[in-house]
């Protein structure tokens, strides 16, 4: 359950930081458009929503990572989530979020800077919230989980269609720039739509934007130590644990089960698929991941679904012995948040 919360919280948190630098952004280009009135909308407060509204969106951001790194199915360390191109998950459209989210900092410090930097370099530094704007819009299209509902598309949509829209408008009242602007818009949105139907809406995106490397799936990919001894597996043995159902897309399903057994074995299982008109799912793919106990060794391999249940052929992410993964389910409900069944691990 826990791992549940955390992720609800890092997906909430940080739709919440997106549409609040959407906002500010919004506001910026109404200011700049002097689009204010001075009963009931003056421009002083205009100005000092606006600058709120930036602090907001730091003070979620950083909800947002601080929970990520807690979530203990991700396994993110700390530095993962700080130094761009670090994490295990996704690191590219990660690195991106992780740049929207230090030049954001940038900006809030030049504005408590700025009787110290002057107007010129302040103005310099606060035009970065346009690029803060399109690095966490590409980092949650990216990296998203909901990126495929319509409902998540919109909520990125409209915001982007917003800042073109009244950035032609400020381009409008610069000479000469209104027809260059006008094309740098429409070819924004030609390869941003290309790019958003030929990647993250694409089936395999998980696969892709994780470099190749399983499906993407919330399981810690990172380098880990090397095995220091060769763990012995786990013979037949009863699990139960705890299991959570996700809609990643239209009729697209994810199922993630996890347990900790009596012998500190920590074993895991992601399933993906489609779900069919009988109401059963079509696995599309899926990531098997086991962590023995007293050992700094984790082993994953992808998963195949038998009527037996779920096997894997299980690989150590630091080199060494591979070992077979079967998984016999015997209750499975995810409504009800629980799995029970039988779990093998032998040396191959």
């Amino acid at each position: 359950m826990t791992m549940l919360i955390t992720w609800e919280i890092v997906r909430a948190s940080g739709f919440v930081a997106y549409a609040l630098v959407s906002l500010s952004v919004n506001l910026g280009l109404m200011m700049s458009l002097r689009w204010q009135s001075a009963r009931w909308w003056p421009r002083q407060f205009h100005y000092e929503f606006h600058q709120f509204l930036i602090l907001l969106a730091g003070f979620f951001t950083v909800v947002h990572g601080v929970f990520a790194w807690l979530d203990p199915f991700m396994k993110f360390r700390w530095y993962e989530l700080v130094i761009p191109g670090a994490s295990h998950y996704r690191p590219l459209w990660m690195a991106l979020g992780i740049i929207a989210a230090e030049l954001g900092l940038l900006v809030v410090l030049s504005t408590w800077l700025r009787p110290h930097i002057g107007y010129p370099w302040w103005r310099r530094l606060h035009g970065l919230t346009f690029l803060v704007f399109l690095l966490a819009t590409v980092h949650g299209l990216g990296t998203g989980s909901d990126t495929k509902t319509p409902w998540a598309l919109l909520f990125y949509g409209v915001p982007v269609a917003a800042v073109s829209l009244l950035g032609l408008f400020r381009l409008y009242r610069i000479p000469g720039l209104l027809r260059w602007g006008t094309a740098g818009v429409v070819g924004f949105w030609i390869v941003g739509i290309w790019w958003v139907v030929k990647g993250p809406l694409q089936s395999n995106w998980s696969q892709v934007a994780n470099n190749h490397q399983g499906t993407g799936a919330r399981i810690a990919l990172a380098s880990v130590p090397a095995v220091t001894s060769t763990p012995r597996g786990i013979s037949p043995t009863s699990v139960q644990g705890s299991v959570t159902e996700r809609q990643v897309g239209l009729g697209t399903v994810q199922l993630n089960l996890w347990a900790t057994l009596p012998s500190g074995n920590m074993v895991a299982v992601t399933v993906t698929g489609n779900v069919v008109e009988d109401g059963s799912l079509a696995v599309t793919g899926g990531t098997a991941l086991w962590e023995p106990p007293h050992s700094p060794a984790a082993f994953e391999g992808p998963i195949t679904v038998t009527a037996q249940g779920v096997s894997a052929t299980l690989h150590p992410l630091s080199g060494g012995k591979s070992y077979t993964f079967q998984l016999t389910l015997t209750q499975l409900n995810p409504a009800a948040g629980t799995f029970a069944g039988q779990v093998q691990i032998t040396a191959e």
